[in-house]
């Protein structure tokens, strides 16, 4: 069992990171924190490498930071493919007890809609889960 909480590096994705943490380390749980590299973005991009490498660095740095501050076991995991997915499938196969990220991302849609990845990622049959909005 664990905490599996998706993040884009945006200040909504940090602090849902910081409270995911805190739950899993009161749960006695680890944290997976995952990055997802979109696919289709990522293939095109044509610098593919440096873009993962910079990537990785930041969700080492973002685990640590979440260890030394919340005392948490955190798991930081670099996937590619489209974003909903993969959190939803490394829930389930986890058999997270928990599931979160931001509600709204790096697209800053309108305050009080989730955003895509969060919203959808929850919709994905076994789990289920409340998207919080930006108070």
């Amino acid at each position: 069992m664990s905490v599996v909480c998706g993040t884009d590096f945006s200040d909504d994705a940090t602090v849902a990171a910081r409270v995911a943490a805190s739950i899993a380390a009161r749960l006695g749980q680890p944290l997976e924190l995952v990055h997802v590299l979109d696919a289709e973005a990522f293939e095109a991009a044509g610098h593919a490498w440096p873009e993962r490498a910079h990537a990785e660095r930041r969700l080492n740095e973002h685990a640590a930071a979440l260890r030394a501050d919340l005392g948490a076991e955190v798991a930081p995991i670099l996937d590619v493919g489209p974003p909903h997915e993969v959190l939803a499938r490394r829930a389930e196969r986890g058999g997270a007890r928990l599931i979160g990220g931001g509600s709204l991302g790096k697209t800053r849609q309108q305050p009080g809609l989730p955003g895509s990845v969060a919203g959808r990622a929850v919709q994905k049959p076994p789990l289920r889960a409340p998207v919080l909005p930006e108070l």
